[in-house]
């Protein structure tokens, strides 16, 4: 096969070209601090990073939903400190007005520092973060309480409690609304067996025993999959894994989406102990009762005796909400830490999976451009002179 002078040359700019595009290549990482530039050049690396991208943008977006509900949340109880002093001053004054030796217009003065509480303790309740009342639940447009033309604290249009996505598939519910905070359980009630009547939180009254198991009008407990069903502080039935129940509208025991469930003999269990009594009392009902107590046609001893002790169920009830808050505040924290640390290494595992070694990449280029110039000078002196080097 004869070689020609035009075989030479086009081979030599073709490998001259394959050099070119090699450092061509390494000068744009160079340049980008990046393994590639478009996809072409690292199919698998770029459909990577895109996934990488999308869980980094995604625990960002996490990372807002956890840092607004740790301020609302500081809010809330910023808010339930208010409304304890506010309570805890009316008792002062429920004990101050027992003393015998008040006269009507000390009395009337009590009485007036109440009335004014109750405006208060609605502020408090209408307080509102980012435009929206913090104890409206999903209706956080709208004012939870309002005081009536007869002085007494009524709750509004108040909705369900907020949710909020922490991570993926993590929903969890971080509010709480005004009316866990106007209703509370005035005493332990009993029934006519003396078992405990407890309130569970689709505000059904059912029997409990002292453990806290349900039981029925015997005072036998029911069972569910052969173990006690229990009622917790939140108000909620579980069963022995801690899986939550209901109670359908027909007294039927349902798991949480509402399939009705059976004993051991495949028999529906009917909680037929449900009990319809006015188990909760109201702050709005509490404080109204207090005011007119305090009057000319009041009677004293009650502010002293039963209201009193309404007031400590009040407070009592509100220390649990705040707890529950606090728990709240706690886990969002927790989150808050887990949260930063995934975002810490996504980056670390998309900065491994296209930003370049510089020490490396600085070898290579020396190496190409090495090669190249040798190349260079190789093919002045292979390639045939032309007539241009006869031209001296």
């Amino acid at each position: 096969m004869r070689i020609t002078n035009k075989m030479m040359s086009n081979s030599f700019l073709a490998d001259m070209n394959v050099n070119l595009n090699h450092m061509k290549r390494k000068q744009e990482q160079l340049d980008t601090g990046k393994e590639f530039k478009r996809p072409s050049d690292s199919p698998f690396k770029a459909a990577r990073s895109m996934q990488i991208y999308s869980e980094i943008y995604a625990n960002e977006q996490y990372n807002t939903n956890i840092n607004h509900t740790i301020n609302w949340l500081d809010t809330t109880d910023s808010a339930l400190d208010n409304l304890g002093k506010s309570l805890s001053r009316i008792r002062e004054l429920m004990v101050s007005a027992g003393n015998g030796t008040y006269d009507k217009d000390e009395l009337k003065a009590v009485k007036d520092e109440i009335s004014e509480k109750v405006n208060e303790i609605s502020q408090i309740l209408n307080t509102s973060f980012d435009g929206k009342y913090i104890f409206g639940g999903t209706h956080g447009d709208k004012k939870p309480t309002t005081v009536d033309e007869n002085g007494e604290l009524i709750s509004g249009t108040i909705g369900d409690n907020l949710k909020v996505e922490i991570s993926s598939g993590v929903v969890i519910e971080y509010s709480v609304n005004a009316n866990e905070l106007l209703s509370f359980k005035n005493k332990d009630l009993k029934d006519g067996n003396g078992n405990l009547l407890k309130i569970d939180k689709d505000n059904n009254v059912l029997r409990v025993d002292k453990e806290s198991h349900l039981v029925d009008e015997s005072g036998k407990k029911i069972l569910y999959d052969g173990e006690p069903i229990t009622i917790d502080g939140n108000g909620e039935l579980k069963d022995k894994d801690g899986k939550l129940l209901k109670i359908n509208k027909d007294g039927k025991l349902t798991d949480e989406n509402g399939k009705i469930l059976t004993d051991k003999n495949n028999k529906e269990i009917d909680i037929d102990n449900k009990v319809t009594i006015a188990a909760n009392d109201t702050l709005g009902h509490l404080l109204n009762d207090i005011i007119k107590d305090l009057g000319e046609d009041g009677d004293i001893s009650k502010v002293n005796n039963e209201h009193l002790e309404r007031l400590d169920s009040a407070i009592s009830n509100l220390l649990s909400v705040r707890s529950k808050v606090g728990t709240f505040q706690n886990r969002m924290k927790g989150a808050k830490n887990v949260n930063e640390d995934q975002n810490i290494n996504l980056k670390a595992i998309l900065s491994y999976n296209e930003d370049i070694d510089w020490v490396e990449k600085s070898m290579e280029m020396g190496m190409i451009q090495t090669v190249y110039l040798a190349s260079l000078q190789t093919a002045s002196k292979i390639l045939p002179p032309s007539l241009l080097d006869f031209i001296r």
